[in-house]
């Protein structure tokens, strides 16, 4: 329902001819919510810029999208902007800034022996996992690791499988996961720093 709330929200108005098309990929989240603002403002219109922004279902698309030009800009973790290099051998280009994430490390239940969900192996808020739980004394190899997709597919992972205990989640994947009665143990913030 939300995405479909944005997705009309962000529809494409009063395009010209000489308007410059950009399909920008995005991580579902509140850190999208200037680009909605500069949206249904027309501050994208007012410079000629008809923005389209797509909701990435998990990091492997991001990547491939953007290789094969489908997408020309993501908003997302530099990780993946280093992936892509090394992986598909494009020039790439950063433009820093932004926030943290306001990750969470989300639980249900004990970790060790159980699985966690994450987007994917290589991804910054699988590495973050990673660390979180070593400093909780687990270790990989102590618990299974299950590529689930995005912030969305993890939330939706731990609330209708029970047998996936944790993940990482920012909001508003994070309210509603404490909404749902699972626990959050620590941001990454608190625990990785700045």
């Amino acid at each position: 329902m939300l995405a479909a709330v944005f997705v009309f929200a962000i529809s494409p108005r009063d395009t010209r001819a000489e308007d410059t098309k950009l399909t920008v990929i995005v991580f579902p989240g509140v850190q999208n919510l200037p680009m909605f603002a500069a949206q249904t403002k027309g501050l994208y219109a007012k410079r000629g810029l008809v923005v389209d922004l797509k909701f990435t279902p998990n990091s492997d698309d991001l990547r491939n999208g953007l290789a094969e030009g489908r997408y020309q800009i993501a908003h997302s973790g530099v990780d993946n902007a280093f992936a892509l290099k090394d992986k598909a051998n494009v020039d790439i280009a950063v433009v820093a800034g932004g926030d943290n994430s306001f990750n969470h490390l989300i639980v249900q239940a004990d970790i060790k022996g159980k699985i966690v969900a994450i987007d994917a192996v290589n991804s910054a808020y699988a590495f973050q996992l990673y660390e979180m739980l070593r400093q909780k004394g687990l270790n990989k190899g102590d618990y299974e690791i299950k590529p689930v997709g995005g912030t969305g597919a993890r939330l939706e992972a731990m609330i209708n499988d029970r047998t996936v205990v944790a993940a990482m989640l920012n909001p508003p994947f994070s309210i509603r996961a404490q909404k749902e009665g699972l626990k959050s143990v620590d941001t990454a913030a608190n625990a990785l720093g700045a």
